[in-house]
């Protein structure tokens, strides 16, 4: 296949996005997860053995919060920050935006049920 030909696929226009946006919007979702998975796998660890050093116990509870934060809040965020690689209708666009608010309204307020308790 030469040069000219995959310019050419990669031109191909479906729904309104070429190939290209598509391919795009799939490697920023799997860059966001990447990104996603290594705060948690790496930086939370390292970060929760940090606070076991210390004497409070709050920097233990946002820790313990942290790592409660699961895949499909990071699948969620990551489909979030890939969709705005295409264009999208205006109606699909809030509906993805709404269900993220969603999502972190819920996160928050069990947050601050765990608290209070």
């Amino acid at each position: 296949m030469d040069s000219s030909m995959l310019k050419s696929i990669l031109e191909w226009e479906i729904f309104n996005n070429t190939i290209y946006n598509y391919l795009a919007a799939i490697g920023v979702f799997l860059g966001v997860l990447v990104v996603l998975f290594f705060f948690k796998k790496v930086v939370i660890v390292k970060l929760k053995k940090l606070t076991m050093m210390t004497k409070t116990d709050i920097d233990d509870f946002i820790i313990s919060l942290m790592e409660k934060i699961g895949k499909p809040v990071y699948l969620l965020i990551a489909l979030y920050i890939a969709s705005r690689q295409l264009y999208l209708s205006q109606g699909i666009n809030k509906f993805l935006g709404s269900i993220l608010v969603i999502v972190f309204v819920f996160k928050g307020i069990r947050i601050l049920q765990a608290f209070v308790t």
